[in-house]
């Protein structure tokens, strides 16, 4: 983005609207695709990357987003998607003829999922650890931070497809490592 965000200011945001559009088009597809990585429904994806900039237009102090916009949009949307499963784990539904209350069906996973679940997660914790210091910290940056294999090569110097190759490497190795526990 050629223009600095810290010059966006709520009183100011009608003078501004041109910034928060490139800010929308600039990140909307990381967004969008950071959301289905965490299998958010199509549903509500669209709704969600809304409240997203909607938060960002709204805030008083703008400075998280000059040091990593992604990131922090990123943690902004993770966010939402937090608040909005424990609304969705917490409906009470009401029969408004006989006024009994009812809670929604517990969909929860049985222990034997979640004992699987975290074997499978310390696996990965396991694979993630024991990768290469490079090819680790291109996946982090890749999947934590939630940049681009373009943007990790310029950040890095290092050329495009040596970051591609590490990053099919150390995703490959840690599905290994995970598969393993199976």
């Amino acid at each position: 983005m050629t223009r600095n965000i810290t010059f966006l200011h709520k009183n100011n945001s009608a003078d501004n609207s041109g910034l928060y559009h490139d800010l929308y088009k600039r990140f909307y597809a990381d967004i969008f695709r950071f959301l289905m990585r965490l299998s958010v429904p199509d549903s509500e994806i669209s709704d969600l990357i809304h409240e997203v900039f909607l938060r960002v237009y709204h805030m008083d102090n703008l400075e998280k987003l000059d040091i990593s916009p992604r990131a922090y949009l990123c943690k902004i949307a993770l966010n939402l998607v937090r608040d909005n499963y424990r609304k969705k784990k917490n409906i009470i539904l009401v029969d408004p003829v006989h006024y009994e209350i009812e809670t929604t069906k517990d969909n929860a996973p049985g222990p034997e999922h979640i004992i699987s679940k975290r074997q499978a997660l310390n696996k990965l914790k396991g694979a993630i650890s024991e990768l290469e210091p490079k090819r680790r910290k291109i996946l982090l940056m890749n999947r934590i931070n939630c940049l681009s294999t373009h943007e990790i090569s310029s950040d890095l110097n290092i050329p495009l497809r040596t970051v591609q190759r590490y990053l099919k490497e150390a995703l490959a190795y840690c599905h290994t490592k995970v598969e393993e526990s199976r």
